[in-house]
């Protein structure tokens, strides 16, 4: 496991399992074929669009979000925010269990995806974590904020703002020049299961 960080955090960290957080851009992404998009349907639809796949997808204005966004495996790309945001629905917190996709958070990144965020924020607005990442994904926030995240399951209560779920799979989440604030990661009232890692927590099997 190899750990570096290049900027200070203004949250807990947690860390397990084959989990790379490095404080620099490792890979470089060419543009298969660019898009704008400007609602979460057209943001759903672009990143399931095979042409969209290596691509970059532009947001041309904040999106808010109704339920989970899964990023599939076939996405390779990039999503630039161009200064807008990606929000949760204060109005739909998490929701569908321990193991619902709304449970783990307001953006999945599958297993075989390569996601390049730039100057974007992501935020949870104290309802959801604003990403799970599954084992074997890959992950770059550039110039980003990620802000308000919130893990309150039981099952689910790690990485209020980002969880990475390593399994037995290579896992790299890469931060450059990104801000992390307000998450929250919290288990039960009864103190039975604790949350870890405000801000990032990682986990093995």
């Amino acid at each position: 496991m190899r750990l570096s960080f290049s900027h200070g955090w203004t949250q807990g960290i947690a860390i397990g399992g084959t989990v790379a957080v490095l404080g620099t851009l490792l890979a470089s992404h060419l543009a298969f074929a660019d898009t704008s998009v400007s609602t979460e349907a057209q943001l759903r639809a672009a990143l399931n669009d095979p042409a969209q796949a290596t691509g970059t997808i532009t947001l041309g204005s904040d999106i808010s979000v109704s339920s989970s966004i899964i990023i599939p495996a076939s996405f390779q790309g990039n999503i630039d925010g161009a200064g807008h945001s990606i929000t949760a629905s204060s109005t739909n917190p998490l929701s569908g269990g321990a193991l619902g996709d709304d449970a783990k958070g307001m953006l999945i990144a599958s297993g075989g995806s390569r996601i390049s965020f730039r100057n974007v924020t992501l935020n949870g607005s104290d309802a959801w974590r604003t990403l799970w990442m599954v084992s074997g994904s890959t992950v770059t926030l550039e110039d980003a904020t990620v802000t308000n995240g919130y893990a309150p399951t039981a099952d689910l209560n790690d990485g209020g703002g980002i969880m990475v779920f390593a399994g037995n799979s290579d896992t790299s989440l890469t931060l450059t020049r990104v801000t992390m604030k307000n998450s929250q990661a919290f288990g039960r009232t009864d103190e039975t299961k604790t949350g870890n890692g405000g801000a990032i927590a990682g986990r093995g099997q």
